[in-house]
């Protein structure tokens, strides 16, 4: 029987995140354990490799040296989901714990959580990774950097959505990112076109605006734009904004729907790096 242990605990009393991490593995077969002390469960592993498939790593606001922990549990054949309270849960360090290899999916403690649990807990179960669909881009010529631009209201959340779960991954995938620092010298109608044309993606978020609570014209342009080129375009948006109408020739393209920062930054990470793997294998 393969087994799931619960390492740590959230601090709060009741977590629907743990309470449906260990039904769902119940259902799936799993014998399902607790450790509450970090230390000791660090320590069985380095003592001897014993039979455990699926971890669920929880860090409480409290936990300090969670990366060395992280290290000391890792195993080819294992599968780690981390657990994060809101307070310490960071799209950059959920970027570089599955780009490290140190977790396999990571949740944050806020919102409602239930359901990524459960999706994320059944596919590691079933397909043994977090089940992205794979992002393709247009591969650029002559072995330069591919890049993306990014195409969002210049609002402050909507910014920091922009730089902390697009920019980040994708500059950690070798992408080249175009966000910032135009020059509003130049025409900035033709600088964007430039800018747009050189690419090899444009990601839009068509969330609304919060100065106006409207969609951001700017943003439908660069994707026309990018639509007449010919440009690969994924749109982005709040899912709780999921049933607001938006115009029907935008409708059947690729959309990603994100619930925080940290689950963005994760879907575009690991779609996108699917779609690099595959064509290093092919080139390869």
């Amino acid at each position: 029987m393969p087994m799931a242990l619960i390492v740590g605990d959230s601090g709060i009393t009741g977590d629907r995140a743990i309470e449906v991490f260990r039904g769902k593995t119940l259902k799936l077969g799993y014998d399902c354990e607790q450790e509450s002390a970090h230390a000791k469960a660090a320590a069985r592993f380095t003592a001897h490799q014993d039979g455990v498939d699926l971890i669920l790593f929880c860090i409480p606001e409290s936990l300090n040296r969670a990366e060395k922990y992280l290290e000391e549990i890792r195993h080819a054949s294992r599968r780690v989901i981390v657990y994060a309270h809101e307070r310490r849960a960071s799209s950059v360090v959920a970027v570089d714990y599955l780009k490290k290899g140190l977790a396999h999916g990571y949740v944050a403690g806020e919102g409602p959580i239930e359901e990524s649990m459960e999706e994320l807990v059944l596919s590691l179960c079933v397909y043994g990774h977090p089940h992205y669909p794979r992002i393709d881009f247009k591969q650029p010529e002559g072995g330069r950097a591919p890049c993306v631009f990014i195409s969002t209201p210049f609002e402050h959340s909507t910014m920091m959505v922009a730089r902390g779960a697009i920019q980040y991954p994708l500059q950690e995938l070798g992408f080249e990112v175009k966000l910032e620092g135009r020059d509003y010298w130049r025409c900035l109608q033709s600088q964007i076109v430039s800018d747009i044309q050189s690419s090899s993606l444009l990601v839009a978020n068509v969330s609304l605006d919060p100065r106006n609570l409207l969609h951001n014209a700017n943003v439908y342009f660069e994707a026309g734009v990018a639509t007449a080129l010919g440009l690969p375009i994924i749109f982005v948006r709040k899912r709780n904004e999921m049933s607001i109408a938006l115009p029907a020739d935008v409708q059947g393209r690729l959309w990603l729907s994100y619930d925080n920062e940290i689950d963005l930054a994760l879907k575009l990470f690991c779609g996108l790096r699917q779609s690099i793997r595959r064509s290093a294998g092919a080139a390869g």
